[in-house]
This record gives C-alpha cells, structure tokens and sequence, in this order.
C-alpha cells in the first residue's frame, strides 16, 4: 500500500496545469516532500477552510487545495482521505473548467484508499472510472496513461478477471510502442503481460513477452530493481514451462545476480518468494536458500519498525 500512495503523490505532480484556484501553499509541498505528511495536510487544511469560506459550496476554486489535502491524508489517515476525495470527486464532476485528468487523479487515489472497505470490487470501479477518462489521453500523455492503467488491471488481476487485465494492458502497450520515449514504462507492461498470459496457461506467449519487457528494462533500467528481477524470474519460469531448459539456466542466472544486488528491504521479500517458488520446480535445495532469505529479512525489518513504532 505505501508504494501505491508514493506513486499517487508523485501523480498529483505529473497531470496536466491545475486549474486556478486558490494557491496550494508551498510550504504543504515542501513538508510532503520531508515526508511530513501530517504537516502538510494541516497546512493544507487552513488554507482549505479559508478558501471555503470565500467560495460556495463545491467552487472550482477549492478543488486542488481539496485534492493534495486527499493525498496527504493518504499518508496519515485513510478513512478521511476517502472522504475528502470524495469531495474532490465531486467539486470536479460539477465544474466543467477542470480537466478531466485531474478528475482521473481522483478516482485513482479514491482507488488507493478504498481498501479500508475491504472490498477490491469498489477500487476496481474507481480505476475503471479514472481509466475511462485516462484512455482518450494516452497519446498525450502516456507515462500517466500507463498509472491508471497499472492500478486498474491490478484490481482485474486480484479479482481473477485475466482477460479483463490483458485487455488493459494490450491497450496501454499499443500506445507505448508508438512512444519512442516509453522504453521504461513500455518494459514494465509487457512484463505485467507476460504474467498475465501466464495465468491463463500461455506460456509460449508469456516467455515472449517476458524476454521482450526484460531487455526494454535492461537498457532502460528501472529505478526500482526488484521490477527488473521479478521479470527475470517469470521470463525463466515460463522458458522452463515451455521446456527451453537451455535458456532458463541464463535468464535466472542474470536473475540471481538481481537479487544479489538489492538491499535487503521489505519490496525484496516479494523477490526472493518468487526465487524460492521458482527453484522448488527446477532445483529444489536452493528454494531453501531464498526462502530463508525472505524470512531473515522480513524478521529484521518487521523488529525494525516495531522498535521504531
């Protein structure tokens, strides 16, 4: 979940011009960007109450003060940031002077925080409603594009709906390979494809789609490693399920080296499971290595934060 509201306030930076309105004050900024989340969302606060006082009710004019207070409250306080960006919803579906991108921001971070209702159906109707206005923009602006469509075909995946979720994403990846700046992001997609085409027992398909993602990812390498070695690891399991034993014995070498590579955080844990589960089918002695490896870390870090909690 908190990489889900690290990528939703990084999308409150990367939509389209805000529409005027009264000013976000920097200082909210700058204390999100501290991490100061709590901070920021009393600043935000104070000057929301000022801007209602001085507008009616749901005023274009309150609108981004409303929204990053939603993405703040993302970070402190679930319960009240779907509350208050239901109120951005709202001032948005009223007022036709905002984009609709900024009502896809919305719906999207109103997805990241419905999981206090315990129920992926409602997040998947919000990111079906943010997709559908993300959609007619992807030419324009295809790295956000790529967001939502992300968000949504997670939900289509936790729900089994796989050909939904293929659905989703071939429609992303067309617009991608027309982008000759989305190598990046264009990588990650056919590797979440690859996946896909894996669930549904297409694994011929999926060790293509997974060998294509992995060398985008190779020379346009992720931020984040663990991405890169998950698809290592489902490229090699879908050559070993379609018996190219030659080249598993590679792919997972370079996936090991991956792994070696990364510090030993939380996101890691993810990794070295898939290792072990993989290494269970092809060399059984070795599953033990990586599943102790994930217990180790998962054990440090969780004393960590209940010491620091």
């Amino acid at each position: 979940m908190t990489l889900l509201l690290l990528m939703a306030s990084l999308m409150s930076s990367q939509s389209a011009p805000a529409a005027a309105g009264w000013p976000v004050p920097p200082a909210a900024f700058a204390a999100r960007d501290k991490g100061e989340f709590g901070t920021a969302a009393d600043l935000l606060k104070t000057e929301l109450a000022n801007c209602e006082r001085a507008f009616p009710p749901k005023s274009v004019q309150c609108f981004e003060l409303t929204l990053e207070l939603a993405y703040m409250q993302a970070h402190t306080d679930r319960q009240r940031a779907v509350g208050t960006a239901e109120r951005a919803i709202s001032i948005a579906r009223t007022n036709q002077g905002i984009a609709a991108s900024r009502l896809a921001d919305a719906l999207v971070l109103l997805g990241d925080v419905a999981d206090v209702y315990g129920d992926f159906s409602i997040r998947q109707y919000y990111y079906d409603q943010a997709w559908k206005l993300a959609r007619p923009l992807m030419a324009e602006r295809p790295g956000w594009a790529f967001i939502v469509a992300t968000r949504l075909a997670d939900m289509q995946r936790l729900r089994g709906r796989y050909e939904q979720e293929e659905g989703t994403l071939r429609a992303i990846i067309a617009q991608l390979e027309r982008e000759p700046s989305g190598g990046a992001d264009l990588g990650l997609a056919l590797a979440r494809l690859s996946s896909n085409q894996g669930y549904q027992g297409k694994w011929i398909a999926a060790a293509d789609l997974a060998g294509r993602g992995v060398k985008l990812l190779e020379e346009f390498p992720p931020k984040d490693l663990t991405v890169r070695a998950r698809a290592r690891i489902a490229w090699a399991h879908a050559l070993w399920t379609t018996g190219a034993l030659g080249q598993t014995g590679a792919v997972l070498q370079d996936a090991i080296e991956d792994v070696k590579r990364l510090p030993d955080q939380m996101s890691v844990v993810m990794v070295v499971r898939d290792m072990a589960s993989l290494f269970v089918m092809i060399k059984p002695s070795d599953a033990v290595e990586y599943a102790m490896k994930g217990i180790r870390i998962y054990e440090i870090k969780s004393w960590t934060i209940r010491r620091s909690g």
